[in-house]
């Protein structure tokens, strides 16, 4: 019986870290790569019988989704439908129809416990309602404006200097090439005329010493210092790093700040999440965001936190 259900693609390497904990401890899960729906892998809704069950025709086995304990969401895509008899608007249709399908699924074990909940996750991007959470918590966090006015952003700008960044997506598609966009400094004034074109989010750029990346599994609590400020090109957003080898350090949190970030998770009903700060030139702890399904596998292998032991414990034990 299939205790545990992983749900994300082929190309997920920090589900990788995950299972080879899950194996070590001998735990029965099964990792569901949703681009194999249609191909490998079917689901059925029987309503009639109550049976819901996962076929993975390739490896001969049946799921009882109903037994599922925890369930770790991660990255999943659709399939890639290739039919050549098929028109695009009949593709679109169906992977229309593939992704209420996943819904489906979704609901079905609403009774798992989950690292996070898909639906907790979704509301959680909302850097809106991040930041209304984190000041109501009394997180610091900069003035900040999200606006399509040209009016009020022209009054943020004229107040403060400022970094614009997205308000979800950090990637744009480019004729088949996905793009990250950084947290850039605002210089050009002239572009607040196209503010209304799009939803922009402003925030005052804080001259910090260092980035921190803290990682909240279940109640624990994972520090790393991000030694941005030592090369020109990471001043701003530390993620630019590509040629350059960024150091990182674990970090002790005051106590105040640990439990802070552990409110955080629990009032977006997140099981995980992965929460950036600055430190100012005077030492406080500044709150930018919380990532509700961030990238930690590297913080792992940098720092050597056991954090992929971490989410496996807590999905072994289906609960925290």
């Amino acid at each position: 019986m299939i205790d545990v259900l992983l749900i994300t693609n082929k190309g997920d390497i920090t589900t990788d870290f995950v299972i080879k904990q899950l194996t070590t401890s001998k735990a029965k899960f099964y990792r569901l790569n949703t681009e194999d729906i249609l191909t490998k892998v079917s689901l059925s809704f029987n309503f009639h019988k109550n049976e819901f069950i996962l076929s993975d025709n390739e490896r001969q086995i049946k799921i009882d989704l109903l037994k599922i304990k925890s369930v770790y969401y991660r990255r999943p895509k659709l399939p890639n439908i290739d039919h050549n008899d098929l028109t695009n608007g009949e593709k679109k249709f169906i992977l229309n129809e593939i992704s209420n399908y996943l819904e489906g699924l979704y609901k079905i074990l609403k009774n798992a416990f989950w690292i996070s909940s898909v639906f907790s996750i979704r509301e959680a991007e909302s850097k809106i309602h991040q930041l209304q959470v984190a000041k109501e918590l009394g997180l610091n966090i900069p003035p900040s404006l999200i606006t399509n006015e040209k009016d009020f952003a022209i009054e943020f700008v004229n107040e403060f200097e400022c970094i614009i960044k997205p308000i979800k997506t950090g990637f744009i598609e480019d004729q088949g090439n996905e793009k990250i966009i950084f947290t850039t400094l605002f210089t050009d004034k002239k572009e607040l005329e196209r503010v209304k074109h799009c939803p922009t989010y402003f925030q005052k750029f804080v001259n910090k010493t260092t980035d921190i990346r803290v990682t909240v599994i279940g109640n624990k609590v994972f520090s790393a210092q991000i030694l941005s400020q030592e090369h020109a090109e990471t001043k701003v957003d530390w993620r630019k790093a590509e040629t350059i080898k960024l150091k990182y350090e674990k970090i002790e949190l005051p106590e105040t700040l640990i439990n802070l970030c552990i409110k955080l998770t629990k009032r977006l009903n997140l099981n995980f999440g992965a929460i950036d700060f600055v430190r100012d030139e005077v030492g406080n702890f500044i709150f930018l965001e919380i990532n509700p399904n961030g990238q930690w596998a590297w913080i792992e292998k940098q720092l050597n936190y056991n954090l992929s032991y971490e989410i496996s414990k807590l999905l072994i034990d289906g609960k925290i």
